[in-house]
């Protein structure tokens, strides 16, 4: 978080999210009641957006009191459902990208947490993150070590 120069940390051990200043102050902690096994960290404006690979969900956490907004995603592969959700990111309307290890896929959810579209279902083997640009979308598959093009209408660039 450039803006408060905050950075979160997803502390996969203790099942929490720590924020720290740039300089390394302690600042707070939050999610240890809900979290299970935090992986990810998307931070936008207004929301901090966190993947937990036990809970095979997304979860969006209120950046200025750090409560829980809204969850999705329930263990399986159908649409909205995730299966080992790892990186993450959001994109300039607020879409949230999530790198699903398990699923071979990245799924697309709006602001919201709405289920909008899966990308990489015949290309991916083991997606570990995700990061969007003004014209594509990146994604780190892990399996291959090989690095993904996409579209930002989901059609492969590479």
């Amino acid at each position: 978080d450039e803006v408060n120069q905050h950075i979160y940390i997803a502390d996969l051990e203790n099942s929490r999210i720590q924020v720290v200043s740039f300089e390394g102050e302690f600042l707070k902690r939050f999610g240890q009641d809900i979290l299970k096994k935090p992986w990810g960290i998307a931070v936008t404006a207004d929301n901090v957006f966190v993947t937990d690979r036990n809970l095979h969900a997304l979860l969006q956490f209120r950046k200025k009191d750090c409560k829980l907004v809204r969850r999705t995603g329930t263990k399986g592969a159908g649409e909205g459902q995730l299966a080992v959700p790892r990186g993450l990111c959001s994109d300039y309307n607020g879409d949230v990208y999530v790198a699903e290890y398990r699923n071979n896929r990245v799924s697309v959810f709006s602001k919201q947490l709405q289920f909008m579209k899966c990308l990489g279902t015949q290309q991916l083997r083991s997606p570990l993150d995700v990061k969007v640009t003004r014209n594509s979308v990146v994604i780190l598959d892990g399996s291959p070590n090989c690095i993904h093009f996409y579209s930002r209408s989901g059609d492969l660039l590479n």
